[in-house]
């Protein structure tokens, strides 16, 4: 509004200062009339006054303004939540806000011109001496961190920042407290320093891998010696390197899976350095260090109990092992033995109540029958103590220089007559003068169960050929050949485990239980040798079987 009557008054003084100047004469000046001079003084008196009044309020407004912005001003000094100081050269204190007040326990007006050193800690003096000087000698921003010991109260941690003022003779700072901040990074040095001592100390190996490159940053000693490396090679290799080749994959996929878990735990196989394989129990746990995401990892060595677990695992299958055998000796004696015995008892029957009766060659007949069942029960009952002798591991075992012609020879006797009766042909191709080096009634044993095998399974009028030679490795190969009805290779997989039946009856229904094969393997690896099957069904069998040269 003001501004509006000013720029009226000017225009009006304007306007008759135009209309006076084009009444006005060129050359001399008229002289005014007494009434327009008076007007005219008039008006410029009137226009000096409003000149004078718009001055005072322009003045009075200008004094208003100043203090309403030292008023602001106070008060964002004042309540600032840092402490403002201003200082002298030499570091008394010239002003302060209320925040630097509290800071320092005591009224601001008994803390103007005190010295700030006063209320710093005896430690921390020389770095206030260091920063003033530096505030005052240079034009740049100043910055340290000092201890302020307030009375009776406990010390604070405080940063100092400071600036000269332009005339240089005093200087601004700006003090924020630390104190949090510092009890936070000495708690955090402290856990450092405890954590790095359980680290060092542990008796467990342990160390520290960065998840990102799975890359080895730091070990303790336990681990430099279970392992065997140096500390610097360590520090040079990545966790890939103690881990096997196939189990790298799964750790790249468990090392993902689990690398914001807590406590992952599991079993690995790690390499120590001199190649050793050694199984392992981990716990780890995630931390930040050196700035880098990381793990830290407890080993714990579990080989000895993996080695007892596998001597359990195999204990047991031995023992399911022996009672499959067990059940399999019971099953025979159920079985077998009581088919030989039921023969007696017929023909004894037969004889008990019709012997009156009957002609020679009836009982002929009965009598063959009977030593028949007899031979089958006598084999049957040696096989029998053989396994059993075998299984008690009290077996005799004497090997010797052995001549395998006469070997085979001395135990075909019962085999021949069978062979005779089915009409089977037995061919020899043994030199006279091949020895094996052998304990001789293991060898009996292994000849009489591998020929009467392959005469119990050739049909009438087969052949059977057994075939001997000696080999470059210092052995002597033996083959017992037949012409029977064979094998499946499924039954010559099973044909030494007891807990699978095999059984099955010769082509003129002769019994069978399965010990004979099994004590021959058995007494075969006792003397050195190996047992092999070539068989193809319903074109024959071939038993060969290696043992030392005498």
């Amino acid at each position: 509004m003001k501004k509006e009557n000013q720029s009226e008054a000017e225009t009006i003084l304007r306007q008759k200062a135009e209309a006076l100047m084009k009444r006005k004469p060129s050359g001399k000046n008229p002289h005014l009339s007494e009434f327009e001079a008076f007007r005219l003084v008039h008006e410029l008196e009137v226009h000096q006054i409003e000149l004078e009044l718009q001055n005072e309020e322009l003045f009075l407004a200008k004094e208003k303004a100043a203090e309403l912005a030292t008023e602001k001003y106070a008060e964002l000094y004042d309540f600032a939540p840092s402490a403002y100081f201003t200082l002298s050269r030499s570091g008394d204190i010239l002003d302060l806000n209320l925040c630097g007040s509290q800071m320092l326990g005591k009224e601001r007006s008994l803390l103007k011109k005190r010295r700030f050193s006063f209320f710093i800690s005896d430690d921390t003096k020389p770095l206030f001496n260091n920063f003033l000087g530096a505030v005052f000698n240079s034009n740049t921003r100043e910055t340290c961190e000092l201890t302020i010991c307030a009375d009776g109260n406990k010390p604070i941690y405080t940063q100092l920042v400071g600036i000269a003022s332009d005339n240089g003779e005093q200087c601004l700072i700006t003090l924020v407290d630390i104190t949090e901040r510092k009890q936070a990074e000495q708690a955090m040095k402290e856990s450092e320093e405890k954590y790095r001592f359980l680290f060092d100390n542990n008796p467990q190996p342990m160390f520290i891998f960065d998840l990102e490159t799975l890359a080895f940053l730091e070990v303790n000693n336990p681990a430099i010696k279970y392992y065997g490396y140096t500390r610097e090679e360590f520090l040079s290799m990545k966790l890939t390197d103690i881990r096997t080749d196939e189990d790298i994959e799964a750790l790249l996929k468990d090392s993902e899976l689990n690398k914001h878990a807590h406590n992952p735990a599991g079993e690995w196989r790690h390499i120590k350095k001199n190649g050793e394989l050694i199984f392992v129990e981990i716990t780890s746990y995630p931390l930040i260090f050196n700035s880098r995401n990381a793990r830290n990892v407890l080993v714990h060595d579990v080989t000895e109990r993996k080695m007892a677990e596998e001597v359990i695992k195999r204990k047991n299958e031995e023992l399911q092992k022996i009672n499959a055998e067990k059940d399999k000796f019971f099953s025979i004696i159920a079985h077998d033995l009581r088919s030989p015995f039921n023969g007696f008892l017929g023909l004894t029957e037969i004889m008990a109540e019709g012997l009156s009766h009957m002609t020679l060659d009836e009982i002929q007949q009965i009598a063959v029958a009977m030593r028949n069942s007899a031979a089958n029960l006598f084999r049957l009952l040696g096989n029998l103590l053989e396994w059993s002798r075998m299984e008690r591991g009290i077996t005799t075992f004497l090997p010797k220089p052995v001549s395998l012609m006469s070997k085979i020879n001395e135990n075909m006797v019962l085999t021949l007559e069978e062979a005779n009766k089915k009409e089977i042909t037995i061919n020899y191709n043994v030199p006279d003068n091949l020895e094996v080096f052998a304990d001789s009634e293991m060898l009996g044993g292994i000849i009489r169960n591998l020929m009467t095998n392959a005469v119990k399974f050739t049909p009438r009028g087969g052949s059977i050929s057994v075939s001997a030679k000696a080999v470059s490795d210092n052995s002597v190969h033996i083959s017992v050949k037949d012409t029977g009805i064979g094998m499946s290779q499924n039954m010559i997989g099973n044909l030494f485990h007891l807990d699978v039946n095999t059984n099955r009856k010769g082509t003129e229904g002769e019994s069978s239980t399965g010990l004979g094969l099994m004590i021959c393997k058995d007494f075969i690896e006792k003397n050195s040798g190996q047992l092999w099957i070539e068989s193809e069904e319903g074109k024959g069998s071939v038993f060969s079987f290696s043992l030392p040269a005498s």
